[in-house]
């Protein structure tokens, strides 16, 4: 069973030096955990699971990509990482001043934590 604290403070780790959330999503884009600031993590997470899963599609389909890895934004407000842990879809949310480079060590440090636990929950 997925303990929904020990959940929020693994993912609490990530949210500093410029990060502003963590959000953790199942492929439909309901939400599994959140943290941080953002106070639309509900909203945010089904955009990007949606985002996530039409590029991994299109990938497969047009580009014979076998896996999508990692998915960067920048936007006018912050930079956004997105990428698959297991079944579940990881977001960060970082403000302008985080370079890309550092924002998706975090998410893949976190991802590649948090990878066996949820194998073992979801499969």
């Amino acid at each position: 069973m997925l303990k929904s604290a020990a959940l929020r403070q693994v993912l609490q780790q990530s949210v500093n030096n410029g990060v502003k959330s963590a959000i953790v999503v199942n492929p439909e884009g309901s939400l599994v955990a959140a943290v941080g600031e953002d106070k639309a993590s509900k909203t945010v997470g089904a955009v990007l699971s949606n985002i996530w899963n039409d590029y991994d599609d299109t990938g497969r389909t047009f580009m014979g990509a076998t896996d999508m890895k990692v998915l960067m934004f920048e936007c006018e407000d912050g930079k956004i990482a997105v990428t698959r842990s297991s079944k579940l879809i990881l977001c960060l949310y970082a403000d302008n001043s985080v370079e890309f480079g550092l924002l998706k060590l975090k998410l893949e440090k976190l991802s590649s934590y948090l990878e066996e636990p949820f194998k073992r929950i979801f499969g």
